[in-house]
């Protein structure tokens, strides 16, 4: 949470997409980073929790709490940030999908992708967002891959990433992030544990995970010589 909270360009105000218990809002609210936020999720159990730690907080008056299906009923322009985190690289796609007016229309997009990266990265490029940050969090054995887009003009199509780019993330591997060879080693040992046990009829699967030994080793080769 802290790291997505810090990727946050301070501005003031922010839609958090999906919020759960709303605790990021209410932290980018607490920090100064925000001045207003829009707390947004489908779920009414959360919902109830997020108004409840809202209201302890004495911050009603600054975060509104609202149902919402994705973007769905979010107006374009509405804040100058929006931020999805804890959910799929394909329903993040979908989200954004859904209202590319308004996801255009943010200041800045701050994502926390859960799975489908390279992917969710291809369809950001070819809807024209540019990267301008990207972390890489431990926490618990779980790795997560952070960034903020935005919108720029001119820029759609562009896929120019190469495939461990999009693996892995463009800026942690041209920036040389402390963490990313520690996870490229590890991810290196867990896909040939899973190859050697993979059976040989398994054609399609045992050539995705040569493919990405090679992204892996790419990746590690490119940190290698910038270093």
């Amino acid at each position: 949470m802290q790291a997505l909270a810090a990727l946050v360009e301070p501005c003031q105000s922010l839609a958090d997409v999906g919020c759960d218990h709303a605790y990021l809002s209410l932290a980018l609210l607490e920090s100064g980073r925000v001045k207003r936020a829009l707390a947004m999720d489908i779920r009414p159990g959360p919902l109830k929790r997020a108004r409840e730690h809202i209201a302890a907080e004495g911050m009603a008056d600054r975060i509104e709490v609202r149902c919402s299906n994705g973007l769905a009923s979010y107006r374009p322009g509405e804040t100058k940030a929006i931020l999805i985190s804890g959910m799929g690289g394909g329903l993040i796609r979908d989200i954004l999908e859904a209202d590319l007016p308004s996801a255009r229309e943010a200041g800045q997009i701050i994502l926390g992708a859960q799975s489908d990266l390279p992917m969710l990265r291809a369809w950001l490029l070819d809807r024209g967002f540019v990267t301008q940050a990207q972390d890489l969090v431990e926490d618990g054995g779980k790795w997560y891959f952070l960034a903020r887009v935005r919108y720029q003009e001119g820029s759609r199509g562009d896929c120019s990433w190469t495939p461990e780019e999009l693996a892995y993330g463009k800026l942690l591997i041209e920036n040389r992030h402390p963490l990313l060879e520690v996870y490229l080693r590890r991810e290196e040992a867990m896909l040939k544990s899973i190859l050697a046990a993979l059976p040989q009829g398994k054609v399609r699967r045992r050539e995705e995970i040569l493919e990405r030994l090679k992204q892996n080793r790419r990746a590690r080769l490119r940190i290698s010589e910038e270093k």
